[in-house]
């Protein structure tokens, strides 16, 4: 962490990247920003964050403000429930990557058994085609001993056990110790 050089980072993401919810002491998104903040302050993060945050809310309510700042990395974790919200998802990947930003996304948040596999293939193929990044998770949670534990009481928002994983493999990723794509068993 020590060693990155400066840069900055803009998450957009709906109520999984909030340290506000009441569902766990905080999101992975607020853990990482903070570790850097200690460790490394030359590596800024911004985040824009609205609960069910879809692609087209993201779009119309961060996208200038967001790209304004001039990000080096942007990290994309908004839900796409319609053919707009795909489009609008397209529209930011391209247009962080023109302004010279990787842009990053993962396959799949939620927990694996409750997520619909074509939807996921979907976003991810979408992404792809957008040129981000996509950063291979649902596998590891699905594996996680602890997965029994992630999903709170509402049926939807993550515990603190999700957040230690995914604040674990948000965190390698940026400091390079694990690459977008896990091996294949």
């Amino acid at each position: 962490m020590r060693a990155l050089p400066p840069q900055r980072i803009v998450v957009i993401g709906h109520s999984f990247t909030m340290g506000l919810h009441w569902s766990s002491p905080s999101s992975f998104v607020p853990v990482v920003t903070e570790m850097f903040r200690r460790e490394n302050p030359r590596v800024e993060f911004r985040q824009f964050q609205g609960g069910g945050l879809t692609s087209t809310r993201a779009l119309r309510n961060f996208h200038e403000e967001a790209r304004a700042w001039k990000p080096d990395t942007v990290l994309l974790v908004v839900l796409n429930r319609t053919p707009a919200d795909l489009a609008a998802f397209t529209k930011l990947g391209r247009d962080f990557r023109a302004a010279g930003a990787r842009v990053v996304t993962f396959d799949d948040v939620h927990d694996p058994d409750q997520s619909d596999p074509r939807a996921v293939a979907h976003d991810v193929e979408t992404a792809r085609a957008a040129g981000m990044t996509v950063l291979e998770v649902g596998r590891l949670l699905a594996a996680a001993p602890d997965r029994g534990r992630f999903i709170c009481l509402d049926g939807i928002h993550m515990t603190e056990p999700y957040h230690r994983l995914m604040a674990k493999e948000w965190l390698k990723f940026l400091v390079g110790a694990r690459p977008a794509a896990l091996g294949r068993p």
